[in-house]
């Protein structure tokens, strides 16, 4: 043991337009766009938080799943390991604190 403890994988699982905008290679414009439904398929995920009324914030993962289904950017392998992350961050959130920690039982007693 080397006192290192693992708070959280990155990249971060919260986004806004222009860090997915960054992600893509695409102008945080048509990312507006799409998620105005301006631009491509429509349906956009919905936002996951609202920060001051004007900032809205997605899941990377959601947003990937959307980008693949729709082959505007990324590939299965992408959504793969956005997936991961998300779900390893979910998981160290939930060890990080005790009062998580029957939620953790009743995961591990349903797996079993």
């Amino acid at each position: 043991d080397h006192g290192f403890k693992v708070s959280r994988i990155e990249p971060n699982d919260l986004v806004g337009e222009t860090e997915i905008a960054r992600r893509i290679g695409q102008s945080r414009q048509s990312v507006h766009q799409y998620v105005n439904g301006d631009r491509g398929p429509g349906a956009f995920p919905l936002p996951t938080a609202d920060v001051s009324g004007s900032r809205p914030l997605w899941h990377w993962h959601e947003v990937v799943a959307w980008l693949v289904q729709h082959s505007i950017w990324g590939d299965q392998s992408a959504l793969d390991i956005a997936e991961s992350i998300a779900m390893a961050n979910a998981a160290l959130e939930l060890l990080r604190h005790p009062q998580h920690q029957r939620i953790l039982a009743v995961l591990k007693e349903k797996a079993a």
